[in-house]
């Protein structure tokens, strides 16, 4: 997966590359990686669930009440990802 997504984590693992994700998680943790633990979470998750995360994060960085055509729209993709506008 990373290796498709063009990532490279910083921190040595003792893991095969073929290693699941649980186990490079867990790894990580151990190592209190944090950063890489996002790398890896980054690329692995699913379409849908890492553009719901990245719009969890833009709601963090606005101000409250402030909006973004952006997420708003990314957010309708997540909740009805079959859904296009004429």
């Amino acid at each position: 997966m990373l290796a498709a997504a063009n990532a490279k984590l910083k921190t040595k693992l003792k893991s095969p590359a073929n290693a699941s994700v649980q186990t490079v998680l867990e790894e990580l943790e151990a190592a209190e990686a944090p950063v890489d633990i996002l790398r890896l979470l980054s690329v692995s998750l699913p379409p849908r669930e890492c553009v719901w995360w990245a719009c969890i994060a833009g709601r963090d960085i606005l101000e409250e009440g402030e909006k973004s055509a952006c997420l708003t729209a990314s957010e309708a993709w997540v909740f009805e990802p079959e859904c296009r506008k004429p």
